[in-house]
């Protein structure tokens, strides 16, 4: 009994192919075509035989009947190449389709759908998945389903001509049934966990490459190395087992259709000895049958690969129904100024606290820090600020906005970001810091570069702003990634530039460097500083502190509060000359 997830997976299929009726309609004229051009041909060849006496052979009737019977089959051929031709067009549109449905529901999902969700499954399901749902497709729509109308109509050919060799054929229904419960049901097991072996095998490898460094600072390349080994002999394993009951299901169907075949003729040919059923109608039975088994044996062998990409369409549709959790839905557009402001805020994840009754503001054109160890919550706050993260309880305020009304995609357009671990894209250098930014100038793309302190950075690059990052990655440090990240989400001149603990790669003195570049802009974004280093503190001109709720409870005090800012000295003098700098 086919259960609810099948029926959802395969109307989620049908319903990529909505957009082809036109090529798929034509595809069916080429199909019925085909049809009737092998319908043609058994028929043909018991009119030839019926018509012929052993005595008197018809030398040119036989000659015109088999020119006839060849140009069938050219005809046949043609029209199976321009059938499957416009199937395979549907196929590989329906493919592209669910790929960017695949991308564009992961870049849906929220920042805590994203945390929960098995990203190897979804690495899976993107490319191998897709892969395998792309063959089926072709063995399928392309093979599968002509082969098995074009039998069906050859089928009632030859009921037509001869019932009772039908029948002999058709006593062999039960096996190939027996066959498909079986050996077939095995094959789905066995891609179900070749595909789970796959997925352990690339989580693995994601995770180690992340912690290469670790692994390094640790020694123990050699305990990783031996998990990977044993992960990759269980994916060969599986694999093999998979390749076995896929060989074991064709060869034993492939079998009972010979099997068919020779019981048929030795039937018929008995018949015939016995004068109970003509030559012609034996011969034409038989060329009929031997259509039929092509097309049945094209059948069998779609059937392990439609087999494999039916356990890989069920993946794929359940990383499309991966819950979104979109945490706002508003459509109103600002003019963003750089305010937030969060209004007693509390979040948890998964039922355990982060924040509780949190409050802080930012105001444009100001730096404001917050400080505070690892698992504080700080990471957490900051997706509130961006709108990636809704508060279980309290207000985030945008320009006095509350985020429910706000279009939260458009108001991140007027924020930049710098995380942690910036990723650059393996691209020209120069189309990486002008991502999205449609209208950015190269006086732009200089400008972020001077203020983000990148600019000799991109100066050292073999070719400046036309370095392929791809290429020159292995010569880019830590601190210099920062940078570009930087100059990047600096192009757009946002409005709230948001660092997440930017001494991991830039020393305190290069943030206060960068921060007094910031404070020289006209107009001057606002600037959130996440970070747990507090000789950044002297260029801020508000800090909060936020401490570990499990702490703050402890002491029966408040999770934040507001810290004095340290004397800037001589901070002012600098200010004036970067400002005269960044102008001229």
């Amino acid at each position: 009994m086919i259960d609810a997830g099948h029926l959802r997976a395969w109307r989620c299929y049908f319903e990529l192919h909505r957009g082809s009726l036109a090529r798929l309609s034509m595809a069916m004229l080429a199909l019925i075509g085909q049809t009737l051009t092998l319908l043609a041909i058994p028929l043909a060849v018991k009119v030839l035989f019926e018509r012929l006496d052993g005595s008197q052979i018809e030398t040119g009737l036989a000659l015109g009947f088999g020119a006839g019977i060849v140009a069938l089959y050219f005809v046949n051929a043609w029209l199976m190449y321009v059938g499957r031709a416009l199937l395979i067009g549907v196929t590989s549109t329906a493919t592209e389709k669910l790929r960017g449905e695949i991308v564009e529901k992961v870049f849906r999902l929220s920042a805590t759908a994203w945390d929960r969700a098995d990203r190897a499954l979804i690495e899976t399901s993107l490319i191998q998945d897709t892969e395998k749902i792309d063959a089926m497709s072709v063995a399928g729509l392309a093979t599968g389903f002509p082969s098995i109308v074009i039998s069906a109509v050859l089928a009632l050919a030859l009921l037509w001509i001869e019932p009772v060799l039908l029948g002999v054929m058709l006593l062999t229904g039960p096996l190939m049934v027996i066959i498909d419960r079986t050996v077939g049901r095995e094959v789905g097991r066995r891609v179900n966990d070749y595909r789970r072996s796959v997925a352990a095998l690339n989580h693995r490898f994601t995770g180690a490459m992340r912690r290469l460094t670790v692994i390094r600072a640790e020694a123990v390349e050699d305990e990783e190395a031996s998990v990977h080994r044993q992960l990759a002999a269980e994916t060969r394993l599986q694999g093999q087992r998979l390749a076995a009951a896929g060989l074991a299901y064709g060869v034993l169907q492939n079998n009972v259709v010979h099997a068919v075949s020779a019981v048929v003729l030795l039937v018929g040919g008995a018949a015939v000895a016995q004068h109970s059923m003509s030559l012609g109608t034996l011969v034409s039975f038989y060329v009929g049958l031997m259509l039929l088994k092509n097309y049945v044996t094209a059948v069998m062998q779609c059937a392990p690969i439609a087999i494999a990409g039916a356990a890989s369409l069920r993946g794929v549709v359940g990383v499309l129904e991966l819950d979104e959790e979109l945490p706002y839905h508003g459509t109103e557009r600002i003019r963003f100024e750089g305010s937030i402001r969060l209004e007693h805020v509390s979040y948890a994840y998964d039922g355990v606290a982060v924040l509780d009754d949190v409050s802080l503001s930012i105001e444009p054109g100001t730096t404001t820090a917050v400080l505070g160890p690892n698992g504080a919550g700080k990471s957490t706050l900051a997706g509130m600020v961006l709108g990636l993260l809704r508060p279980s309880a309290g207000t985030v305020l945008a320009d006095g906005r509350a985020m429910e009304q706000l279009d939260t995609r458009a108001l991140r357009r007027d924020i930049g970001v710098v995380p942690q671990e910036p990723q650059l894209p393996a691209t020209n250098l120069r189309e990486c810091l002008a991502f999205g930014r449609p209208g950015a100038t190269h006086a732009d793309l200089e400008h972020a570069a001077r203020i983000a302190t990148a600019d000799r950075v991109i100066a050292s690059l073999p070719r400046g702003y036309d370095t392929d990052l791809g290429e020159e990655s292995h010569r880019i440090s830590g601190g210099e990634r920062q940078r570009l990240a930087l100059a990047r989400a600096l192009v757009h001149r946002p409005r709230l530039l948001v660092l997440d603990e930017p001494t991991n790669h830039l020393d305190a003195q290069a943030v206060r460097d960068l921060l007094a570049n910031l404070r020289a802009l006209d107009p001057r974004p606002a600037v959130l500083l996440i970070t747990h280093d507090r000789e950044v503190l002297s260029s801020c001109d508000r800090i909060y502190e936020l401490r570990p709720l499990l702490q703050a409870r402890a002491e029966g005090q408040g999770q934040v509060h507001e810290l004095p800012v340290p004397s800037r000295g001589a901070d002012v003098i600098e200010l004036a000359r970067r400002s005269r700098d960044l102008r001229a």
